[in-house]
């Protein structure tokens, strides 16, 4: 049965990157959007998981975006818990608003959110959205302003990067026992970034990261390519993949699953956080995969995270449990997301190893697969080492004529790094 007509076929019978989200219609609050624009909850008997207490219950996930309201109703009795500082501040240095009811800044996480932890509880005469995993802990990490937005270091408000601000964060969601890290916004690359990517990944956190929505538009994709991490594309209810500028389905080697994304029931419209939309967006499917992981590591609560993500691969689509394959056509990856498949496996038969890790890729298996070490600094260090201290291969420090040499090659390297920088963080946007 092809993934289409599979879809299709369980969401009826069982129902009788550009950032910017796409294809949104704005409607006047009332049910309808949400029984149109919850075809995945329905279709994948989420409400009947949720009678049994698979809720997600027990699981941590951490959710990295701009800002959040959780004064919406259905975020109001849900277990999230929002860090009070902002990643970023302004040019003066202070922190900004993460908990916010600013619409503009806050629906995009706030949805995301909503994807994993709704309750349900809607505005008067409204139903709420409901998510997959409710049961979950949701750490938000919010930057506080719009990812387009420079932004500026905390204290001094000298300028600096979100891939500057966001590691000691993602160090920090481990370090509190996040399970999963959901990502929907696009990073430039850096080596505090790449370090704390590598400690999230020993530790066995599974690492989602939205895939962009359009393809065809060239953007910075640090944590796409990041060898380990898993890229999220999004199908309709039919098992169509996203379009992309040009009308054609969105394909990209960065895309590892799919899940439901296109279509989607979101809350806040013109202006208001009471009136309710449908949209589309790789945004919203890497949320709603985190809850279904977060499902699988409630119920089967003794195996890895290694393990967990062997089980999604061996029972993507609905033709499943099947062998690890790979879609060469890069619509689909290794297949679309399957709750009810995820849930009727057995992640014991799995082997202890990480399925997305490359053997050519960045970084290698071997550096990803040590035992895993303690945190990472939260923030980089300045402290040279003291006289005659050796490194961590064992190394004497260098003979005095060489600093001079060092210190022209460093210098030439971080005018280099500043322009590359500068590029990268130019082309952050939202998925």
């Amino acid at each position: 049965m092809s993934r289409a007509t599979a879809i299709a076929f369980r969401c009826t019978a069982i129902a009788a990157v550009s950032f910017v989200a796409v294809g949104m219609l704005s409607l006047p609050a009332s049910a309808s959007i949400v029984d149109d624009g919850e075809w995945y909850i329905s279709g994948y008997e989420i409400p009947e998981l949720h009678d049994q207490g698979i809720d997600g219950s027990g699981v941590t996930i951490a959710v990295f975006d701009d800002a959040i309201n959780t004064e919406v109703p259905a975020l109001q009795d849900a277990s999230v818990e929002v860090m009070p500082d902002s990643l970023c501040a302004d040019s003066d240095g202070n922190l900004q608003p993460v908990d916010t009811d600013d619409l503009d800044l806050a629906s995009h996480g706030t949805n995301n959110v909503l994807k994993i932890s709704g309750t349900g509880k809607g505005y008067s005469g409204q139903d709420g959205i409901t998510g997959v995993a409710p049961g979950a802990t949701v750490l938000f990490y919010g930057l506080g302003m719009p990812i387009e937005d420079p932004c500026f270091a905390p204290g001094d408000g000298a300028v600096t990067y979100v891939d500057a601000v966001v590691p000691p964060a993602i160090v920090d969601a481990v370090d509190r026992g996040a399970r999963i890290l959901s990502f929907s916004n696009s990073l430039g690359g850096s080596p505090q970034l790449d370090e704390a990517l590598t400690y999230a990944i020993r530790n066995q956190v599974i690492v989602l990261a939205a895939t962009p929505n359009d393809s065809t538009v060239l953007g910075s994709e640090a944590l796409n390519l990041f060898n380990g991490v898993m890229g999220v594309g999004s199908f309709d209810r039919d098992g169509v993949a996203g379009l992309d500028s040009n009308g054609d389905p969105n394909r990209s080697t960065y895309i590892d699953v799919v899940a439901p994304g296109q279509d989607v029931a979101l809350q806040g419209a013109d202006g208001k956080w009471n009136r309710q939309r449908i949209g589309s967006g790789t945004s919203y499917a890497t949320p709603i995969t985190a809850g279904n992981l977060a499902l699988a590591m409630q119920k089967f609560p003794d195996v890895t995270g290694n393990q967990i993500l062997q089980l999604l691969l061996h029972n993507t689509d609905v033709d499943a449990p099947h062998e690890i394959y790979f879609d060469s056509t890069f619509l689909h990856g290794y297949g679309s997301v399957d709750t009810i498949n995820l849930l009727a496996g057995d992640p014991s038969l799995y082997p202890d190893t990480n399925p997305l890790l490359e053997e050519d890729g960045i970084p290698s298996p071997a550096e990803l697969t040590v035992a895993a070490s303690p945190s990472p600094s939260a923030s980089p260090t300045t402290t040279p080492p003291a006289s005659g201290a050796t490194s961590e291969s064992g190394s004497s420090a260098l003979a005095g004529w060489v600093w001079p040499l060092i210190i022209v090659a460093v210098a030439f390297f971080i005018v280099v790094g500043i322009f590359v920088t500068l590029v990268i963080v130019r082309r952050n946007r939202r998925k």
